[in-house]
């Protein structure tokens, strides 16, 4: 029996996983979330162009296995304190995380340092232009993604043009952000003046 939009739910539960695994968009993702003081923070995760599918689910697992791999573990932690000696699972669950999180990082290997991240953040009490400016350059290199991205699925761009836009972008994030670390105080600076 189909749903009424036609497709069976095996098929909408089956392109739901893909989407899971590989992601809404071959060049990378894009996050929101409001903290509780109001300030709305923007990432923009953009992958090196030309990825595979494998790499690209390699590195995508790599990112998140902080969060899956506890989510993983918790139940074998808890399970296992209820049978066996809780300090010998505890042990065990978190070598299994750190392997894990290791093989992971091998695997997703030089393609990892090549993900590019574009941050910004809202504040609703701020009235400098730094901040939104930077919130229109993420939404410019948004809207030039997915219009590339919309424009090669309907054939009218190429993937080598898809490609190139692709790689413009990427590079302008990887330029700003280096911009922006050099703009940047040094740690250490910091801690030795705080402790003054």
């Amino acid at each position: 029996m189909g749903s009424r939009t036609g497709s069976p739910p095996v098929a909408r539960i089956a392109r739901r996983l893909v989407e899971l695994v590989d992601g809404r968009h071959a060049w990378g993702s894009m996050a929101s979330w409001i903290d509780r003081r109001g300030v709305t923070t923007f990432r923009l995760v953009v992958y090196p162009p030309g990825l595979s599918v494998p790499r690209r689910r390699r590195v995508r697992a790599w990112r998140a296995w902080p969060a899956v791999g506890v989510l993983l573990l918790f139940p074998t932690l808890v399970v296992g304190h209820a049978v066996h000696a809780p300090g010998i699972i505890a042990v065990a669950t978190l070598a299994a995380y750190g392997a894990g999180g290791l093989a992971l990082r091998r695997a997703a290997s030089p393609e990892r340092t090549a993900v590019r991240e574009f941050w910004a953040a809202l504040d609703p009490g701020d009235r400098t232009a730094d901040g939104r400016s930077r919130v229109a350059r993420l939404e410019d290199h948004l809207r030039t993604l997915c219009l590339a991205e919309s424009a090669h699925a309907r054939g009218r761009l190429s993937l080598a043009e898809f490609a190139q836009i692709w790689a413009r972008v990427h590079r302008e994030i990887g330029r700003e952000s280096d911009d922006l670390r050099s703009r940047q105080p040094r740690r250490a600076r910091w801690r030795r003046d705080s402790a003054v």
